[in-house]
């Protein structure tokens, strides 16, 4: 896993079933709790039987429980010699869902937790040659078009704000239909921008699959990098992973996501 257990997981989490996925989302946000688990504990925590635990381990195509753990350790390790440490054991719980009978002090505690570490995520995922290639398409273009649904019509308004503020022509319809309509007379003179976390909203990838088709470059800025949208892309640029569609907090896995991509757009502005 070149690119870091935790990542791969991440990357992993759309595809697999919901046992599967209860197993990598507690990994993802507990890691230093999970290195130290036995198999029995991590399938306790997560509902599962030690068999689940098993397939999870083989579908990561990791040889075993324990080479788990000493990938997790060796991570963490690499982290915090970066300068990212990990929550010392006290603190753990500040990386763990907002739960109703949370003090106020404790929820804004893990709001400002995730958040930094979508930015630190995002920084790190950040490829200084796939902006640029990003800021020339936006220049050489005549038109930008943004393409958006739910929390993420949110960024997609931002990015419109930003470019119009330096004169660019820019458009976002609201409307789905609208939007997959509006690609149709793209051409090579314009940029489509697609923009979802999971990369699998339906209707954004077939607006920017119909905006590729019809000679647009395209963009799509998501947290998977092996998801639908980015088969559709020219350029894919990858913000910190979060699950907002597939369990967890809901509300704040896609607040988390949404910070992401305002910053990557911010990047490009």
């Amino acid at each position: 896993m070149s690119d870091g257990t935790l990542a791969s997981i991440r990357e992993r989490l759309p595809d697999l079933n919901p046992a599967l996925r209860r197993i990598g989302n507690f990994v993802v946000r507990s890691p230093d709790k999970t290195k130290s688990l036995t198999i029995r504990d991590l399938a306790k925590n997560c509902k599962v039987s030690e068999a689940t635990v098993s397939r999870f381990v083989r579908e990561m195509q990791l040889e075993s429980f324990q080479q788990m753990k000493i990938s997790l350790a060796e991570e963490l390790s690499r982290n915090q010699a970066n300068g990212h440490s990990a929550p010392a054991p006290q603190a753990r719980e500040i990386y763990e869902d907002i739960n109703a009978s949370d003090p106020v002090d404790i929820i804004i505690r893990k709001v400002h937790a995730s958040l930094r570490e979508t930015l630190d995520e995002t920084l790190a995922n950040l490829r200084p040659e796939l902006v640029e290639q990003v800021v020339t398409a936006i220049e050489e273009s005549d038109v930008v078009v943004f393409l958006a649904t739910g929390t993420s019509a949110l960024a997609a308004q931002n990015g419109v704000v930003r470019l119009v503020r330096v004169g660019k022509r820019c458009m976002f319809f609201h409307d789905q239909s609208v939007q997959q309509l509006s690609t149709i007379n793209l051409d090579a003179r314009c940029l489509a921008i697609g923009i979802s976390n999971s990369g699998r909203t339906k209707a954004t990838v077939r607006a920017l699959q119909s905006a590729k088709e019809s000679g647009a470059r395209t963009v799509c800025i998501t947290s998977f990098r092996h998801s639908p949208i980015t088969k559709h892309a020219d350029v894919s640029l990858i913000t910190a992973g979060q699950s907002e569609e597939f369990d967890g907090n809901a509300y704040l896995d896609a607040t988390t996501a949404k910070i992401g991509q305002i910053a990557m757009l911010d990047v490009i502005y």
